[in-house]
């Protein structure tokens, strides 16, 4: 495993990601193959290539991996191929940058950063095995200079432990203090940078890796939790121990996501509900939460993570906020609660061909309205 960074104190480092981390926002379930990850890739995506401000700048988005036996972020973010490194100065890992819209991840030079093909690295890139704690060099690809402006493109920071396996179909085979011990080092160890957003993506159940993220972040009042589900009870029911993690563990739910809901045909425009319909949303009912949409099952989307095209949300909000004649779509949870969701980001324009594409795109505008209902209650950052 990699050696944990003696430069700083835990408690020092703690205050420095809560001053540089804005929101964090986890994506949970109780139960496996509902879409964590694509719900969490899709938010992230898209929050990223919101505009933040009338002046243009794109928000700072992080995604953080902490599903250890079976991570998809990378794959899904068109960085599979990336590796990660440790900074010289600090100590600490180095997170790997994705530049979104133009297909390529981005790496680290001596004057600054330039494209690095997904097909291969070059030769200075950095293997890590996870066994070995002197793995981690200086050299390969890796995130943004601290502090980089975000103003030139929509991008992603992404840190997951598929970077640090020797081979991809490696299986992680470790008991709970590891996996804490690794969830740690990624929190603390790992040079964010200022984020606006920070979207952790879990794996399913209440078991170790739910309870150190939110032990660990506990302290620094994430923002909440996303809740993923599909619409029959079997899926439900388990969803139900979810919302009860999150009261135990005092973390607030933003809401539930109901994903593969219906299937509309691209022939014939009939929705089948597949897996039944209105689950999430009676949910959302029973508990008193707030439902943030329905997405459908849609072919599309599973080619666009398959094959790691980051363009299946973002390149819609993108094209919303460069086309509408209102003021570019606001990231910043303040403004989203004040003009809406899905129709305040769709330029109130008709919906795309893909309909899961503008259901995000509304799902995304819900959760932010959550966002700026939590921050109105909030107290002021001191920091």
């Amino acid at each position: 495993m990699i050696a944990p960074t003696a430069a700083m104190a835990v408690g020092d480092r703690l205050a420095t990601f809560r001053h540089d981390v804005q929101h964090v926002i986890l994506v949970l379930s109780g139960k496996g193959g509902v879409g964590k990850s694509t719900v969490a890739c899709q938010l992230a995506m898209g929050l990223a290539a919101s505009r933040r401000t009338a002046s243009g700048n794109f928000p700072r988005v992080g995604i953080l991996d902490i599903d250890i036996c079976g991570p998809s972020v990378p794959k899904i973010c068109g960085a599979e191929q990336a590796s990660v490194t440790r900074d010289v100065a600090t100590g600490r890992l180095r997170p790997v940058h994705v530049k979104l819209l133009g297909g390529s991840t981005l790496k680290e030079t001596q004057s600054g950063v330039h494209p690095l093909s997904r097909g291969g690295h070059d030769d200075d890139d950095v293997n890590v095995d996870m066994d070995d704690d002197d793995a981690v060099a200086s050299g390969g690809v890796g995130g943004a200079p601290r502090g980089a402006s975000s103003s030139v493109g929509p991008s992603l920071t992404v840190m997951s432990i598929a970077y640090l396996l020797p081979n991809a179909t490696d299986a992680v085979v470790w008991r709970g203090p590891r996996k804490t011990e690794m969830i740690r080092q990624f929190v603390l160890d790992v040079e964010w940078g200022p984020l606006d957003y920070l979207i952790v993506d879990t794996p399913p159940g209440t078991s170790d890796e739910h309870m150190t993220i939110c032990e660990l972040l506990g302290p620094l009042n994430p923002t909440g939790a996303v809740i993923v589900t599909t619409p029959q009870m079997v899926s439900t029911d388990d969803v139900r121990k979810e919302l009860s993690f999150c009261h135990k563990l005092k973390l607030r739910c933003l809401g539930i996501v109901e994903n593969m809901s219906g299937f509309v045909c691209p022939h014939c425009a009939e929705c089948t509900a597949i897996f039944s319909s209105g689950g999430g949303r009676k949910l959302c009912e029973m508990y008193d939460a707030t439902f943030l949409g329905a997405i459908p099952i849609d072919p599309a989307l599973c080619v666009a993570e398959d094959e790691g095209r980051q363009t299946f949300v973002s390149q819609l909000i993108m094209n919303s906020s460069s086309s509408s004649s209102d003021a570019p779509v606001n990231a910043t949870a303040t403004t989203a609660a004040a003009e809406g969701p899905p129709e305040g980001l769709l330029g109130g324009r008709p919906p795309p061909p893909s309909c899961s594409a503008a259901a995000f795109v509304g799902v995304i505008g819900e959760i932010l309205k959550q966002v700026a209902r939590v921050d109105s209650l909030s107290p002021q950052r001191s920091d």
